[in-house]
């Protein structure tokens, strides 16, 4: 009966630990499901305010509408500084370079113009110390003397030449007439010459060529009175005699002009005489030993306005 007490008190006290376990059981699971509930609030809570605590970091946080145009515009900005910059580097270099050529001109004109002037004033004393003299031409026959015309305007020169034509010289006596043109300081061509002031006619274009630069024009006093003589040098003689037939040609037909009025020949041709083995041609305007007369011996060419001028410059030539 004991044993039977003890093995019921055993079943019992066996039965009691069982419920007890399972109640503590029970127990533990009610405890870790408001455990887990109250975890899983925390939990729900705390996902709750992260979102509205980021919405709130978002909305501090995030930029207006128009910033991400500013943000772009700033982002251009550079490129333009950098373009600005560029550019006046540029403008820089050109004024430097432009400043440095300016300094190196002005060196130079500073260098130069002391010289320059310096050569002009060298060259002003040196032509106000040894001034350009005339140089009178050589007489290509021997003459008494010499008369020097000048001329300031070409417009002058045939009322010079007759003023110098009618000058009052010794009687028989040979002077020669340099026309000097002031101007240039020289004497004037051939060319320039109006031989139709001297002799009342011109030498024909051609034969002008046919004759070297060296001339002398002569004056010379006789009893019927001044007559004028033209001495010449030939260097080419082609042709020369058939232009002077055509010369002869044209004073015939063309007549002479002296004191301006047309003289006729007393004959309408030209003839020819023999003096000192010289042949030369004459055509008489007057008998007071005035027309044309001409020949061409040797190298030299003569032309007068009379027989006796012409003979006298033959014998100085010959003394010459």
């Amino acid at each position: 009966m004991i044993e039977e007490k003890i093995t019921k008190k055993n079943e019992e006290l066996t039965h009691f630990r069982r419920e007890d376990i399972k109640t503590m059981r029970k127990d533990i699971a009610v405890a870790r499901e408001k455990e887990a509930r109250i975890e899983r609030e925390k939990i729900a809570r705390s996902n709750h305010q992260q979102p509205l605590k980021q919405e709130v970091k978002d909305v501090s946080v995030k930029p207006p509408d128009k910033l991400p145009i500013k943000q772009s515009t700033d982002q251009k900005l550079p490129q333009v500084s950098k373009k600005i910059r560029s550019s006046k580097k540029i403008l820089v270099r050109v004024l430097i370079v432009l400043i440095c050529l300016s300094c190196i001109t002005l060196i130079f004109l500073l260098i130069k113009l002391p010289w320059d002037k310096i050569e002009e004033n060298q060259t002003e004393v040196i032509e106000k110390e040894i001034p350009i003299e005339f140089i009178t031409p050589a007489s290509l026959v021997t003459v008494q003397s010499t008369i020097i015309s000048e001329i300031n305007e070409k417009q002058e020169t045939v009322n010079i030449l007759e003023q110098t034509l009618n000058q009052e010289v010794n009687q028989n006596s040979l002077n020669q007439i340099v026309l000097k043109y002031v101007p240039e300081n020289r004497v004037l061509s051939l060319e320039e010459i109006p031989l139709i002031t001297v002799f009342g006619t011109e030498l024909l274009p051609d034969i002008y060529p046919k004759l070297e630069k060296d001339h002398t024009l002569v004056l010379y006093s006789q009893s019927q009175g001044l007559r004028a003589v033209f001495i010449g040098k030939v260097k080419e003689d082609q042709d020369l005699i058939a232009l002077f037939e055509d010369w002869e040609a044209e004073i015939i037909k063309n007549g002479i002009v002296i004191n301006q009025e047309n003289m006729q020949p007393l004959t309408p041709y030209f003839r020819y005489y023999f003096y000192k083995d010289i042949r030369l041609r004459y055509l008489t305007l007057s008998r007071n030993d005035l027309g044309i007369c001409y020949a061409y011996f040797g190298n030299y060419f003569v032309i007068s306005s009379s027989m006796e001028s012409f003979r006298k410059v033959i014998d100085n030539i010959q003394l010459k």
